[in-house]
């Protein structure tokens, strides 16, 4: 319960350190292919599966007249905190006519939405972030180290459904891929 009640504090006050807020859109299977660079040129993303059950969350007291005990104190249970070990090593790599490519889908059966915190956030100068759901209706859009100047880690706050895909774009780089995440954290939606 207590580490239900500290991750949307922690996402909250990363986001704030961080200076930077991660820009959401709704998009379409045929429009996303315009808004991230090179998205048409990556045929295979590798997939990592997390085994999930969902918590049953505790039913709040029935309120009682001047019983402080049964008061409703305005904490809402959504999600389960659950330890990944996903690393740049997971995701699989393209080389595209725009530069290098990371993708990986992050897979979380039975959740109804996923939230992500890498405690690992080194993109290069030219690397962008893209964050899509599995449907691909939902886009966090054009992530960049440089929006995250206080912190290492970043949260990204749930994205409705069971997987969502990070997507790493290392424009004009046709090199070696320079950029390194870890995501030690998912939030599992119930």
């Amino acid at each position: 319960m207590k580490k239900l009640i500290l991750l949307p504090i922690l996402l909250l006050s990363l986001t704030f350190f961080a200076r930077a807020q991660v820009l959401r859109v709704a998009t379409t299977p045929t429009a996303i292919a315009s808004q991230i660079p090179g998205y048409t040129q990556v045929n295979t993303i590798n997939v990592k599966t997390i085994s999930y059950t969902p918590s049953t969350p505790t039913t709040p007291p029935t309120p009682v007249d001047e019983d402080s005990t049964t008061e409703d104190i305005k904490v809402y249970d959504y999600a389960d905190v659950i330890t990944a070990n996903i690393t740049t090593a997971d995701g699989n790599i393209t080389s595209t006519s725009l530069g290098k490519v990371w993708t990986l889908k992050i897979s979380i059966p039975n959740a109804l939405n996923i939230g992500l915190l890498f405690d690992q956030f080194n993109l290069s100068a030219s690397a962008e972030m893209y964050i899509y759901d599995g449907n691909e209706t939902v886009l966090d859009s054009a992530i960049k180290k440089s929006h995250f100047t206080s912190s290492s880690a970043v949260g990204i706050s749930p994205i409705k459904g069971n997987s969502v895909v990070v997507y790493i774009i290392e424009l004009n780089n046709f090199g070696t891929f320079l950029s390194t995440v870890s995501i030690q954290k998912v939030e599992a939606g119930y």
